[in-house]
């Protein structure tokens, strides 16, 4: 439980656009995602019935990535041996390794002052992420995507022999949730959480959906690649 209420800010900022349609998700045709995100097909098949959450949760941390979108959002998350890469919100970050250097950056469309980059020596990385020295920077990079994808730990669970939106933790996460009105769609390919928010009085239906996993392009913007050479060290 520890954990996946320490994920709980993390899916406020996921799914914040998805369920209020902030303006600025769509702007300029989702900007930092471009369409060259995905590729061709339609990702791994592990959204199937009969798989427990858990399972399901696994397959997704062991790939190299996926995107969630929401109504008016999307969120790309993708991971290799030296890149970790997540947009979400008009917020892109990337994790990245080049030449004995350990970059983070942050680029924020929406906020200038949002605008982040550091950089770190390899040790640094090592030890600030408190892997083992064996697993290198492909090990930290797995931690980034770990951390990111916390809301597929947080929202499912199973009961009754079927996988169903955790109610008490939902009405956390979510404002104006109401409680039941939660369901997980299962659909070979692709996974759709779905729930019922009050909006100024009104019941208003939102849905988020998982796909491409295993599907997805590392394809960073100009914008924060342009960061590493503003990098800190830190």
């Amino acid at each position: 439980m520890g954990k996946r209420m320490s994920a709980l800010l993390l899916v406020l900022a996921v799914v914040a656009c998805a369920a209020i349609g902030l303006a600025a998700c769509n702007e300029g045709g989702m900007a930092g995602t471009g369409g060259n995100d995905t590729q061709g097909g339609a990702g791994d098949k592990i959204f199937t019935e009969g798989k427990t959450a858990r399972e399901i949760q696994d397959a997704m941390m062991a790939s190299s990535g996926y995107i969630i979108t929401g109504n008016e959002s999307v969120g790309v998350l993708y991971v290799d041996d030296n890149n970790c890469r997540v947009f979400s919100v008009g917020i892109e970050t990337l994790y990245t390794y080049e030449d004995g250097v350990y970059y983070r950056l942050v680029y924020d469309a929406n906020d200038a002052s949002n605008i982040r980059a550091e950089k770190k020596t390899f040790e640094q990385a090592i030890e600030d992420s408190d892997v083992s020295p064996e697993k290198g920077i492909a090990g930290v990079m797995r931690l980034n995507f770990e951390f990111h994808s916390q809301l597929i730990y947080i929202l499912m669970t199973d009961e009754d022999g079927r996988i169903v939106l955790d109610d008490e933790l939902a009405g956390l996460a979510f404002p104006g949730y109401i409680a039941g009105s939660g369901r997980v769609i299962l659909s070979g390919t692709t996974l759709t959480i779905g729930y019922e928010c009050l909006v100024n009085g009104e019941k208003t239906p939102t849905e988020l959906t998982i796909s491409q996993v295993n599907n997805v392009k590392f394809a960073p913007s100009a914008e924060i690649l342009a960061l590493k050479a503003e990098a800190e060290w830190c």
